[in-house]
């Protein structure tokens, strides 16, 4: 990281860090997600602006505005230069090897590096060090095994309940669902989307009216832990979730293959394939009402109640989750999913049913008839 980024850091902050704790020992304080995120945002930002520029204007505005953000911009300074000394007590050897990792690509910025996949690792690894800086070794644990670390490090992605819009390179898009993270790779040969979690629905471009003179030598493959999926001029849908990956068509076709590379299947338009590592299950039929998420509502058509709910659950941060006493219920209408309080609301006065919140952030869903 350009030196001249110290030099923003208030001498007081400095001062005040606790040089003896463990390298990878949660900080002292426990700073808001979102100031973490914003500091490690402006770390990978930075990374390449002169200090003049009006990044750093922006940069500096955001350091002042708040204590908490100076505090934040610290500790990730405190924690670069410890590591450049070559400390890295209290590290697991892997999380120690990533932040290293990260240092060394922001360290050599010339060569391939200056390319766009080099410039792309550079920032990922960058977004990696801050996530791992701020979690200490027992959260970024959790975080490892929660996957809320592809979220911090993905080319794009969402928070929970968030839905987002981008277009590629080529002119394909792409609506990226609640708690997606999703890593582009182009190349001169092959158009590659590598879904790390989460769900995405692709509407696939004719690539002459993007510029690209030989469209069948480039084609459009999506990846999972699963398997591949290449795009036959096609709107689809990929879902990552419980050890398997859902593909849904909604026209054209797509050819999935599962990891071993042996067992392939030709989706057409109005079908649903499920991938395991080594298996592809039979298709069942898949519909616009199936893909409703990228309209921000729920289709329901005599759904199981607990079904209804897990799907509920995905756009709602903490545990949501239906008792078995309601799970002879069965829900029929369209749900928008934005404000899943006034949905739950919503259920409560046309089923038999009844919310419990313990916290916002732990809710049940029972039968009327038990909630005393």
């Amino acid at each position: 990281m350009d030196r001249s980024m110290s030099g923003v850091v208030h001498g007081g902050a400095m001062a005040a860090a606790n040089t003896t704790e463990s390298l990878f020992a949660p900080p002292a304080y426990a700073f808001a997600r979102e100031v973490s995120q914003q500091a490690t945002h402006w770390m990978v930002v930075l990374d390449d602006e002169p200090p003049a520029s009006a990044a750093w204007h922006d940069f500096r505005q955001w350091h002042d505005a708040h204590p908490e953000h100076a505090a934040a911009w610290a500790h990730l300074q405190r924690f670069q230069a410890r590591l450049r000394s070559g400390d890295s007590r209290g590290m697991a050897s892997a999380q120690a090897a990533l932040l290293c990792q990260a240092l060394k690509a922001q360290a050599h910025k010339d060569g391939a590096l200056q390319s766009e996949a080099g410039v792309r690792k550079r920032r990922q690894a960058l977004k990696l060090f801050g996530a791992l800086v701020f979690t200490g070794t027992a959260s970024w644990q959790v975080l490892q095994r929660s996957g809320q670390w592809q979220l911090w490090v993905a080319d794009y992605s969402t928070a929970t309940g968030e839905q987002r819009h981008i277009e590629l390179a080529d002119g394909s898009v792409v609506v990226l669902n609640t708690a997606t993270a999703l890593n582009v790779r182009f190349s001169a040969t092959q158009r590659l989307l590598v879904l790390e979690q989460g769900e995405i629905h692709i509407t696939t471009a004719h690539e002459r009216q993007a510029g690209w003179a030989k469209p069948d030598e480039r084609p459009l493959w999506v990846q999972t832990q699963q398997g591949r999926m290449q795009a036959l001029g096609t709107r689809f849908t990929v879902r990552q979730d419980d050890g398997r990956t859902h593909l849904g068509v909604l026209s054209g076709a797509v050819q999935a293959l599962d990891r071993t590379g042996i067992n392939t299947q030709i989706v057409q338009a109005g079908y649903q394939l499920r991938l395991t590592q080594t298996a592809l299950e039979a298709l069942t039929p898949y519909s616009e009402s199936d893909a409703a998420w990228t309209q921000g509502s729920i289709i329901a058509r005599d759904m199981p109640l607990p079904q209804f709910i897990a799907q509920l659950a995905r756009y709602r941060r903490g545990r949501l989750v239906c008792d078995d006493s309601a799970a002879h219920l069965r829900v029929s209408g369209i749900f928008p999913v934005a404000d899943t309080n006034k949905l739950l609301q919503a259920l409560a006065m046309n089923l038999p049913i009844a919310v419990h919140k313990r916290t916002e952030w732990w809710v049940t869903v029972t039968a009327r008839s038990s909630a005393s």
